[in-house]
C-alpha cells in the first residue's frame, strides 16, 4: 500500500468563513460524534426492520456526519471531536489518526475517507 500526498491542507479554506487555515494556527478538523451515533442507530433500526435484505443495492443510501475543516472559532459548539491542523500534516499522521479513529464505533458513520481525499491524502493498494 502506498500513501501519498496530493495536496496541501494549509491551503484549504475554512468551511464557515472561507479563509485559509494555516498550519500552526487554531483550527483543523471537527465532527459531531452524537450526529454519527444518531445515523448509526437509524441504520441499525432499518437493518432490524429489513432482515431479509442482503443486496447492497437494496440498502438505503447512508447519510454521514461531516468532518468540517476550519478555524476553531468558526466551528459549531456542538461539534466537539477535534483534530488540530498541526497533527494532520502528512500521510503518517493521517494514517495514525485513521487507526486511532477505527476504535470509535461512530467512525464508519462519518465522511472521514472523503475528508482524507479532500485534505490531499490518497491511498493506493
Amino acid at each position: 500500500m502506498v500513501i501519498e500526498t496530493k495536496g496541501d491542507a494549509s491551503t484549504l479554506p475554512c468551511e464557515v468563513c472561507g479563509k485559509t487555515v494555516p498550519v500552526g494556527q487554531v483550527g483543523g478538523l471537527a465532527v459531531n460524534p452524537h450526529e454519527a451515533n444518531r445515523i448509526r442507530e437509524k441504520n441499525r433500526k432499518w437493518r432490524a426492520e429489513n432482515p431479509g435484505v442482503t443486496r447492497v443495492s437494496d440498502f438505503p443510501r447512508y447519510e454521514t456526519a461531516h468532518w468540517e475543516w476550519g478555524h476553531w472559532k468558526c466551528q459549531d459548539d456542538s461539534t466537539w471531536y477535534y483534530i488540530d491542523s498541526q497533527r494532520l500534516q502528512n500521510p503518517k499522521q493521517a494514517l495514525g489518526w485513521t487507526l486511532h479513529l477505527m476504535g470509535k464505533h461512530w467512525l464508519l458513520y462519518t465522511d472521514w475517507q472523503a475528508m482524507m481525499w479532500k485534505l490531499g491524502f490518497a491511498v493506493h493498494p
